[in-house]
């Protein structure tokens, strides 16, 4: 199996790539972050306990795939509700983790950017965030390939032609 994950800016187009990529059969997981706000928790409010349930979504899901042998497309990981750990000055164990060593990074693309009920924060904050998950996936040895802003079934071929390159 190989995971590849699909990390970046909030509202850079991760969460309608990765629906595209399973209406052509692909396997995907959704978002955790998405998960754990219809759960009730609210990451303005609650911050550090936002993160630790979106690790709890991601350790679930990577448990929940150990039996599958194909190619896996997941919407955020666990690295990225580590790096929102360490932005809140949270200490983070080392994990070992299985995503294959190239990330597609979605950057920040204001032209589609949108607040919705899952997505309270503003773009700003989402820019500063998408910084941050870059420095953790690049300090993490992970090779970041940033998502070309294109429309989305182009999108989509790019990301499956680095998958065919990598795999």
């Amino acid at each position: 199996m190989t995971l590849f994950v699909v990390s970046g800016c909030s509202g850079g187009g991760k969460s309608t790539l990765i629906a595209e990529l399973s209406a052509l059969g692909y396997a995907t997981l959704p978002e955790p972050g998405r998960r754990v706000v219809r759960s009730g928790i609210d990451p303005q409010q609650e911050p550090v306990r936002f993160a630790h349930a979106c690790i709890a979504y991601a350790d679930a899901d990577l448990r929940g795939l150990k039996a599958l042998t194909t190619t896996v497309f997941l919407d955020r990981s666990r690295i990225d509700a580590e790096e929102a750990l360490k932005h809140l000055g949270e200490r983070v164990p080392e994990v070992q983790l299985p995503y294959a060593r190239e990330v597609f990074f979605a950057p920040p693309w204001p032209e589609i950017y949108v607040k919705d009920a899952e997505r309270a924060h503003g773009f700003e904050d989402a820019v500063a965030e998408a910084d941050r998950l870059w420095q953790g996936y690049l300090v993490r040895g992970y090779e970041v390939l940033v998502l070309p802003k294109l429309p989305l079934d182009a999108r989509v071929q790019w990301l499956l032609d680095r998958v065919e390159r990598v795999s």
